[in-house]
């Protein structure tokens, strides 16, 4: 059932008032482009600056593309 996933799912960062890191997004890029060293993948943007920090200043919310890298097994 569709709710019961959703009750037993992770909460996402935004529902723990935690704001997102791109360093441990899985979107996240290093372009080695010296003007715009950092990309977003799931956006698709490139930044001076890291990418969250963008959304935040242009939305006025924390990045909801946001999925945290899986750790290596």
């Amino acid at each position: 059932d569709e709710h019961l996933q959703m009750m037993l799912r992770e909460p996402t960062m935004t529902e723990r008032n935690e704001a997102p890191n791109c360093w441990q997004c899985q979107f996240f890029q290093i372009t080695h482009v010296a003007a715009f060293p950092y990309a977003c993948r799931a956006i698709g943007f490139k930044s001076k600056q890291l990418p969250c920090l963008d959304v935040l200043r242009v939305d006025g919310r924390a990045c909801r593309q946001f999925i945290r890298k899986q750790s290596p097994r």
